[in-house]
């Protein structure tokens, strides 16, 4: 189960030496999110009543734009990766289009909005939260 997203965007000094997520060990469960989630899958399923037996934070991938980077940055440098909590997922088609970038320099599965080279001339979007929210919740998907 999934704490219904929310996560913070973290970069730069937060981790970085000192920095409040430099470590897995300074990452901890948000409790309202794992409540919220816990309440959705009670609703959906009549065989779950219980709470979680575990609970822990992750840190995951994620592009400013929430797509993946699948393609050529340049001759001999292929980028595949930003799956975010889709990553393990798309791991098998994100493996073998960087398979087939690296073996012919193209493949069906970096499509253009996937490209890396999207990022080349975009203005710094830092700040800004796009994203889903469940109902009047203040959680949700962020990037």
């Amino acid at each position: 189960m999934c704490g219904i997203g929310g996560s913070d965007n973290v970069r730069g000094n937060r981790l970085k030496e000192g920095g409040d997520c430099e470590s897995a060990d300074k990452i901890h469960e948000n409790m309202d999110r794992l409540a919220i989630a816990t309440e959705a899958l009670n609703e959906i399923s009549n065989s779950f009543d219980k709470q979680p037996l575990k609970v822990q934070a992750c840190m995951r991938p994620c592009m400013d734009d929430g797509q993946p980077v699948i393609g050529n940055v340049c001759s001999g440098l292929t980028v595949i990766g930003g799956g975010n909590c889709w990553g393990i997922t798309w791991a098998p088609v994100m493996g073998l289009a960087g398979a087939q970038l690296v073996l012919t320099g193209k493949s069906e599965f970096a499509h253009k909005s996937f490209d890396p080279l999207r990022f080349s001339n975009l203005k710094s979007q830092s700040g800004k939260n796009r994203g889903r929210h469940k109902g009047n919740q203040p959680v949700g998907e962020q990037w």
